[in-house]
């Protein structure tokens, strides 16, 4: 069960997450004028497209997930795109976070750690 949790949850939320910050990363880095002149540049960037593929792998490999855990219990852990997106601001795109929003990573680790008490862990 385990291996599920992680293939069909983890891995995607990951994906999802590094996509995400690395798309954002890209497009600050290309120091361009969005017009529609630059929209080339931007659409055909490698790493563009590395991150949309990211994005949807992630959204893949989560379908398939969803055939295999309750919705219950499985839409929880998106919240940890939240926490992921958040340490990937701060450690690659070098934004300042407030304290509240430390408080709310807080909150919603705790939350999961609550909701992952489950039947699929039980049985462990």
């Amino acid at each position: 069960m385990i291996k599920k949790l992680f293939f069909f949850i983890l891995i995607p939320i990951l994906l999802t997450s590094f996509g995400e910050v690395n798309l954002k990363n890209t497009v600050n880095n290309l120091h361009l004028e969005f017009t529609l002149s630059a929209l080339p540049h931007i659409v055909f960037h490698p790493l563009v497209w590395l991150s949309v593929l990211c994005i949807i792998a992630g959204g893949v490999l989560w379908l398939v997930g969803m055939s295999k855990f309750e919705l219950s219990f499985m839409y929880p852990f998106l919240t940890l795109n939240y926490v992921l997106i958040i340490l990937g601001s701060i450690f690659v795109l070098k934004e300042k976070i407030q304290f509240h929003t430390i408080m709310a990573i807080f909150f919603i680790v705790l939350g999961l750690i609550l909701i992952s008490r489950s039947k699929y862990f039980e049985a462990q």
